[in-house]
């Protein structure tokens, strides 16, 4: 049985994957990069995806 882990994933406004450094406040940290800012982390599994809906472990 495969190991179930469970972690936040931070996004941008167009839930698009945030791998830039930001400051505290989410905006980039590079204010020349096409960052727009981080506006959420959901919680993510890796066997079921975004965690948004109930999932039946």
């Amino acid at each position: 049985m495969a190991r179930t882990t469970i972690g936040d994933e931070p996004r941008h406004a167009d839930y698009s994957p945030c791998e830039h450094a930001v400051t505290p406040s989410g905006q980039p940290r590079d204010p020349q990069s096409a960052c727009p800012g981080r506006t959420t982390r959901p919680v993510v599994c890796n066997q079921h995806g975004d965690t948004t809906e109930a999932h039946h472990f």
